[in-house]
Order: structure tokens, then sequence, then C-alpha cells
């Protein structure tokens, strides 16, 4: 995994980024084989009733007409509204490493300064090659927060599952779908009832939905109100 040094790092993490958005437009079709079938969404036309009045077909016609369109960017501000209403925890995380098949990828290290037996500065090692993790099926990150923004309980660290594609090759997890070691973002969880069958009874435990957003993208008054608060820690998005 790539070490990045200096005013390097943030060249690094972009072209990072960009291999990994190729790369998910290129195995979207084969992640998509391997999940169960799922229908993707798409807005129906409408029509009017039988016995729907003219005046009742034309409130329904425009709030149609108003939603779709609606801009993208429209669309991302009640996205992240209803992000920040509905987690039952929202909070800056830190990607301390991603497991993908069994593999783990730490944190890189940061700039160090390498000392022969004499004390003389010897040159840092050469950056490692960049890898691209093979998120489309979906891995796992073990998450530390850094600063709570909403919620009683704080996050723990530990794994977590991140990653994976829809069959409509969309990221159900965000940004979440992209991390790759060191990464900081705003993390919204959501606890969920999960139900398996265990000698013949059926057990409910909980586990929490994780979905990701980068500092760059919070357009949400509350979110950015949050991260900007006097009474927060020394902590802050970099």
């Amino acid at each position: 995994y790539p070490v990045a040094v200096g005013d390097g790092e943030a060249e690094v993490r972009q072209v990072t980024r960009l291999r990994l958005t190729m790369a998910s437009l290129i195995l979207a079709p084969l992640a998509a084989e391997a999940m169960p079938a799922k229908a993707c969404s798409i807005r129906p036309q409408i029509y009017q009733h039988a016995g729907e009045s003219d005046e009742a077909f034309e409130v329904r016609r425009k709030a149609d007409a108003a939603e779709r369109n609606k801009t993208p960017e429209q669309r991302e501000l009640e996205h992240q509204a209803s992000l920040w209403e509905n987690s039952d925890i929202v909070f800056i995380g830190q990607i301390e490493a991603i497991r993908v098949n069994g593999k783990i990828y730490p944190r890189p290290k940061g700039q160090q300064i390498y000392l022969n037996k004499r004390g003389k500065v010897l040159p840092p090692p050469p950056v490692e090659p960049i890898v691209i993790l093979p998120f489309e099926g979906g891995g796992e990150a073990q998450i530390r927060s850094i600063r709570l923004l909403k919620g009683e309980t704080n996050f723990k660290t530990g794994w977590h599952f991140v990653g994976g594609m829809d069959t409509c090759g969309g990221r159900p997890g965000g940004a979440l779908g992209f991390v790759q070691p060191k990464d900081e973002l705003i993390i919204f969880a959501r606890w969920q009832d999960s139900y398996q069958v265990i000698g013949g009874k059926e057990v409910t435990s909980k586990y929490l939905d994780l979905y990701g957003v980068n500092f760059d993208a919070v357009a949400e008054q509350r979110i950015l109100a949050a991260l900007t608060g006097s009474n927060q820690s020394e902590t802050v998005p970099r």
C-alpha cells in the first residue's frame, strides 16, 4: 500500500480514488451477478386514476414533476438531512486498516528518518505501488471514532463491513465504498435488526449499518454546525 510523504500525499490519494472509481465501473456487472436480484429504482409515470378529479390529478402531477426536476445538489441535501435525522450515531471516523479476502492492509506510517550506524541520514525507502482494493464485493474496515457528532453512545473501534455494490452499480455505503487506510470521513450509523435461525429458533441481534460522507461533500447545515461547534474537541477534519 502506498506510503504518502509530504505534499505528495493528496496526489497519491487522489489517484487511488480515481483508479478505484474506474475499477468499480469495469467490475460493476460482475459484482451485480454475485449479489441477490434487486430491481433498480426507476420513477414510474403517473396517470389519472379512475374517478380522480382533474384538480386532484393536477396536484399529483405537479408534485411528481417537481420531484423529477430536482437537481443532484437538492437530492444530496435531502439525503444528508435524512442521514442526520435517522442515524443513531454520527461521528468522525478514521480507517485504521482494511481487510479484504482475509488480507489486512494496515494504516500507512508517516514520513520517517532512517539513520545508519554512524548516525548519517539515509534516503527514505521507495513508495510502494498503489493497490486497488477489490471493494466491489465488499470488505471490512477497522474504524476508530475520533469525535462524536451526534448520539449518546460513542462508537467502539472494531471491524465493520464496508464497500459492496448493488445491482444498479450503486454504493450503499456511500464514501465507505472507497475508503483507504488513514482516511477520515463522517460516518452515519444506524442500529438494524439481524435475524438468524439457530437450533430451530429465530435469534435477533443488532448491528450498525454505516454510511460515509467525505468532508468536502457536506452541505446540510446541521452537519456543518456539528463539525464547527465550539464545544467540540480540538480534533478537526483535515
